[in-house]
């Protein structure tokens, strides 16, 4: 009988461990990126900021990956060139608004040895077998949060005419094009168990197969999961404090918006009567003093313009800068 127990201890445990985990893509930590000769010569570096990417491990293997991107979320720091690759010359975003991959065979995670896997990538309505150069660099443990991220590093090429990405212009010489049909990818993953989360990932999205989180819904929990609950040493003593527990903020309480309203609107009219006071009293001796009126007018009201910035600047918390200093006598 003992026997018996020991084969059916042994054999759940070994279920246990070999089972497939899920892991999520931490798009915080990530990076999907592109590189695309421009006019021959330079590289136009963009990247996809908007994704979700999760895979399977069982064992020392990755069985299941699949991803999307939000083609819309393209961004190469130049707002007008944005909104043109959005349009139906590239991207057509209102019609395909995501590009996905899904992972054609299993791939073992072989520690700091490139591999090649291959992808199906589907950009607008084309789907092509890609074959990406994958490094796996290993797991790394939060050192916050003590959870251990896998961490990986792609690479590949693709021809963006084979997608059906065919916009382009010649250039005046008649050297060549724009646009290269070239298009190098750049993918860095850092990637933890779905049920886990990294330190200051506020909006981490869990996958679950009773159903996940929405990615912009955090609970308070969540917070203090993801906050150190740590001692820290004041500047003025010795004396070691705990630090209390992550609360709510005020700043958008009605109470908080309330008396914004009225300090702010009392403390506009004093600044304005102030600076119409100050200015004239300024104007009147000066004129008294003999400067002539582009003088008089030119320095009354930089002085004045100065006070009131200063003045401004010191009133700010009455006027929306953070919590209201009455606030803490309405709690």
């Amino acid at each position: 009988m003992k026997n018996i127990l020991k084969i059916i201890l042994t054999f759940s445990i070994s279920i246990h461990l070999f089972a497939a985990q899920t892991y999520i893509v931490n798009k915080e930590h990530s990076k999907i990126g592109f590189s695309v000769k421009y006019l021959g010569m330079n590289d136009v570096e963009g990247r996809f900021n908007d994704f979700e990417v999760y895979y399977e491990v069982e064992g020392n293997q990755v069985e299941k990956l699949e991803g999307h991107i939000s083609s819309k979320s393209i961004d190469t720091a130049d707002k007008k060139r944005d909104s043109h690759l959005r349009k139906n010359d590239f991207f057509d975003v209102k019609k395909y608004p995501a590009i996905s991959l899904k992972l054609l065979k299993p791939f073992q995670l072989t520690l700091d040895k490139e591999q090649t896997i291959d992808v199906a990538l589907t950009i607008l309505n084309t789907t092509k077998t890609t074959q990406l150069k994958l490094i796996y660099l290993g797991p790394k443990t939060d050192p916050w949060t003590k959870v251990d991220g896998l961490y990986f590093k792609l690479s590949g090429e693709i021809n963006r005419d084979d997608f059906g990405i065919s916009w382009n212009k010649v250039l005046d010489d008649n050297s060549g094009f724009l646009i290269a049909k070239e298009v190098k990818i750049n993918i860095s993953i850092e990637s933890y168990k779905s049920n886990e989360k990294p330190a200051f990932s506020r909006f981490f999205k869990e996958r679950q197969s009773n159903g996940s989180k929405d990615e912009n819904e955090v609970s308070e929990n969540d917070l203090q999961e993801i906050t150190p609950m740590k001692e820290v040493a004041t500047a003025t003593s010795s004396k070691i404090v705990e630090k209390a527990p992550l609360k709510e903020s005020q700043y958008s309480s009605f109470t908080n918006v309330v008396l914004t309203l009225i300090t702010g609107f009392i403390v506009f009219l004093l600044l304005i009567a102030f600076g119409i006071f100050s200015q004239k009293k300024i104007s009147n001796f000066l004129e008294k003093k003999g400067f002539s009126e582009t003088v008089t007018y030119i320095i009354s009201s930089g002085f004045v313009m100065i006070i009131l910035i200063i003045f401004s600047f010191l009133s700010a918390p009455l006027m929306g800068w953070g919590e209201n200093p009455f606030l803490k006598y309405f709690n």
